[in-house]
């Protein structure tokens, strides 16, 4: 009997750059003592400077250029979603990586406050946003601000196996365990 090898590789794996997760989080009392309330981005979205997208910088460096473009901006109940996709550049392939090795999983948001009201701790409540810019950045502002997924590459922010060792060493008719008989 004749054998032939085959060797696969993986080369029509494409790695998009696109990203989703929270920009800004509501509710959330950032390191420069704001805090963005609900309802806060909505007319920058539906008519404003945002309706058609905006740009992604790394560090909030608006002097060099983008990293990419916003695909989806909405509100929902936890604050400011975001759909992103890092361009193909060299800058962009570098922030991809970082993403990729989870170096890099926070955002900040660049934005000009349009009313707000400071209450008796002198927190100021941003209730109305002209959003600029969104970044990824090593340090943000409201430390809640995250990616949460990535394609192209494995998540950063993967769910650790919850799975205890019990459920783990379970047997099946088989005799072998759960974790055996994926793989």
């Amino acid at each position: 009997m004749r054998m032939k090898r085959l060797q696969i590789k993986a080369e029509n794996v494409t790695d998009q750059g696109i990203f989703t997760g929270h920009a800004s989080v509501f509710g959330v009392v950032d390191l420069d003592n704001d805090v963005v309330e609900p309802g806060a981005f909505a007319e920058s979205i539906a008519t404003g400077t945002a309706a058609a997208g905006v740009l992604i910088f790394g560090q909030h460096d608006d002097r060099k250029e983008p990293l990419g473009r916003s695909m989806e901006l909405r509100e929902d109940a936890t604050g400011l979603f975001v759909k992103g996709q890092i361009s193909d550049t060299t800058a962009g392939q570098d922030y991809r990586q970082l993403i990729r090795d989870g170096v890099l999983d926070q955002m900040s948001i660049g934005y000009i406050a349009l009313e707000y009201y400071i209450d008796e701790q002198q927190v100021r409540h941003l209730t109305k946003l002209d959003l600029l810019e969104i970044s990824i950045v090593n340090y943000p502002a409201n430390t809640e601000a995250r990616i949460e997924s990535y394609k192209g590459g494995k998540k950063p922010m993967e769910p650790k196996d919850t799975k205890s060792k019990e459920t783990k060493e379970q047997t099946t008719e088989t005799g072998l365990t759960q974790e055996q008989l994926q793989a």
